[in-house]
């Protein structure tokens, strides 16, 4: 069979979606660390789901593996999820079925024994739809196939009666739009549970307050979703129908070499047009361009680049000063900044995680990386010397030490000399 196209929003954007490779650690950016933090959210949240509610808050206060700005996350997740757990459904995680975190099952592979304790007994594709009987509960990442497109896993599920709470947790500062790939969720626990008239799709997004609002379907939608959702995996599969480039880009390992992105750039949004003549950037972006232009063009994108960072600023400063004020087209949403250690602190921090641990100082310097800019401060200061010869003679030290990155490529304007009038 032809396989289908994944059921994410980007890729109905982008017929040719590649993946985004998976970094070393090393070189790990901003996109790398957020998704870390989210596979860690959603981790401690399938972890609480096993535990009563009561517990939840001592846990995550102890929980020595989480970072005090994910505890925050963690927290503001357990308050808007802890309704449903509280009904007292049976909850069904890959844990107690034995599974690996990495393992997919879907809610007709569970069977019940006799104590009322899930079991991972999966049916052939031959017996589905199942004729088993999917009882009352909560199901923590679960697969969900809409038929239309490939499957995907649900964070959470829970059934009781004829209605359904079908929640996503997301761990971004930004608000994004998600309505594709929960439109296929949807579709999906519809097609899977027969008895159910209702569902309620709620993205919990810590970060974001309530950004995203509870959303109610109906069974009766339940064809015009459905239609709606093979209409973008149509559109997706199409490989004549060209790509949408937006913030979804980024991503994707296409993205800076893609030909829709490229073409994307030679048309100015419609509401900017009073902004910047039309058609400004067509003429820079053809093939033949001269060399002595490429260059110009260089210093434009440089010029560009601290235009983009002034903008940025300047927005942000008028949102702080002017809250609740919209801005037509766009949501602004103050999160709070990344909690870090104080390194003013460090030798409290240190002597706190020795003692607290039981770990011996040659255990702990492992763990170590010197401040460099700091300690070059301080050794001046004991030998009499400025920072800049400390630090030189602190490189000499590390010399053996260091290790090299990847290569990369940076353009340097160079200054045209004036010469002189005779």
């Amino acid at each position: 069979a032809k396989p289908r196209p994944s059921s994410l929003p980007f890729l109905s954007a982008c017929p040719r979606w590649v993946n985004r490779p998976k970094p070393v650690e090393e070189e790990k950016d901003d996109l790398d660390i957020a998704a870390d933090e989210g596979s860690m959210v959603h981790g401690k949240m399938e972890d609480l789901a096993s535990k009563p509610v009561s517990t939840w808050e001592e846990t995550t206060a102890n929980d020595v593996g989480l970072p005090e700005d994910l505890k925050h996350v963690v927290r503001e997740a357990c308050v808007q999820v802890s309704d449903v757990f509280s009904l007292g459904l049976p909850v069904v995680t890959k844990a107690l079925l034995g599974l690996r975190p990495d393992d997919h099952y879907e809610i007709e592979d569970i069977s019940w024994d006799e104590g009322g304790k899930p079991l991972y007994i999966p049916l052939d594709a031959e017996d589905k739809p199942s004729m088993r009987t999917i009882r009352d509960a909560i199901y923590c990442e679960v697969g969900l196939d809409s038929g239309v497109c490939l499957p995907g896993t649900a964070d959470l599920v829970a059934l009781l009666g004829d209605h359904a709470w079908l929640i996503d947790y997301k761990t971004n500062r930004v608000v994004r739009e998600h309505f594709s790939q929960m439109l296929a969720y949807v579709v999906a626990l519809f097609r899977t549970v027969p008895r159910l008239q209702t569902i309620e799709q709620r993205i919990v997004a810590p970060r974001l307050g309530d950004a995203h609002k509870p959303v109610q379907y109906s069974r009766s939608q339940l064809p015009d979703m459905q239609r709606a959702l093979e209409e973008i995996v149509e559109r997706g599969a199409d490989p004549f129908i060209p790509g949408a480039p937006g913030e979804q880009c980024a991503f994707c390992a296409g993205n800076g070499r893609c030909p829709w992105q490229a073409a994307s750039l030679r048309d100015i949004p419609v509401d900017a047009a009073e902004l910047v003549p039309a058609n400004a950037w067509q003429t820079l972006l053809a093939p033949d361009l001269p060399s002595d232009t490429r260059g110009i063009r260089r210093g434009l994108v440089k010029w560009l680049e601290r235009f983009v960072d002034a903008v940025k600023e300047d927005d942000k400063a008028w949102v702080l000063a002017n809250p609740g004020v919209a801005m037509p087209g766009w949501t602004a949403v103050l999160a709070k900044g990344r909690l870090s250690l104080d390194a003013e602190r460090l030798a409290e921090i240190n002597e706190t995680l020795r003692l607290t641990f039981g770990l011996t100082f040659e255990k702990m310097e492992a763990f170590m990386k010197p401040d460099m800019k700091r300690l070059a401060e301080y050794v001046g200061m004991l030998r009499g010397m400025s920072t800049e010869a400390a630090s030189a003679e602190m490189a000499k030290v590390l010399a053996s030490y260091m290790k090299r990155g990847a290569d990369s490529v940076r353009m340097v304007q160079v200054k045209e000399k004036k010469q002189l009038v005779q």
